[in-house]
């Protein structure tokens, strides 16, 4: 008799346990729909397809962002996304060289050739611009893939920025504004 009000004491805490968490577990109905989804005009492709609960489209956070140019790093911890604007992000596109504005940018080369800086690349896609030794930029080269007007942070001098123009035919490209503050154009 004891083993049997043991027993049934043992199945009554499970059953109700299993009962208070069924209740608070929610359950909704949601569908799949399949979006044109685009980004500055251009029609982008999602891989995954957004849900639909409710009237509220849910799209996947970590496929938009990179859609939008943003790098999405997750922390379990704490729980947190968060996003950070990538540096190789497209403004427009341009093509070659003969559609450069030579009164707004100057190429790498020109630096070279017309003003005498040293070009210094690494395998790390880091590139030094310096004369006489001394160091008046240094910058991170986006991927190769990234063409048009991008806006990178510079290793040197620290917090500031710089504008290039990435061509399709090879040309790096740097803004004339951003060389004359750094003091490397007259």
């Amino acid at each position: 008799m004891k083993k049997l009000i043991i027993g049934l004491s043992i199945g009554m805490m499970l059953g109700s346990t299993a009962t208070a968490i069924a209740a608070t577990s929610e359950t909704v109905q949601a569908t799949f729909a399949k979006f044109a989804f685009k980004v500055n005009g251009q029609e982008k492709e999602l891989k995954t397809a957004p849900l639909v609960v409710d009237g509220t489209s849910y799209l996947p956070v970590r496929e938009v962002a990179g859609l939008l140019g943003y790098d999405l790093k997750y922390d379990d911890t704490t729980r947190t996304i968060d996003l950070k604007n990538t540096p190789e992000r497209v403004v427009n596109k341009m093509t070659t060289a003969s559609k450069i504005n030579t009164a707004e940018w100057t190429s790498l080369t020109s630096l070279s050739d017309d003003y005498g800086y040293q070009l210094e690349f690494n395998a790390s896609n880091v590139t030094i611009l310096k004369k006489a030794d001394k160091v008046y930029l240094k910058l991170i080269l986006p991927k190769s893939d990234v063409r048009g007007e991008v806006q990178l942070d510079l290793l040197f001098p620290e917090n500031t920025k710089v504008t290039l123009n990435l061509l399709d035919d090879g040309g790096i490209y740097i803004r004339n504004t951003d060389l004359k503050s750094h003091g490397i154009l007259p």
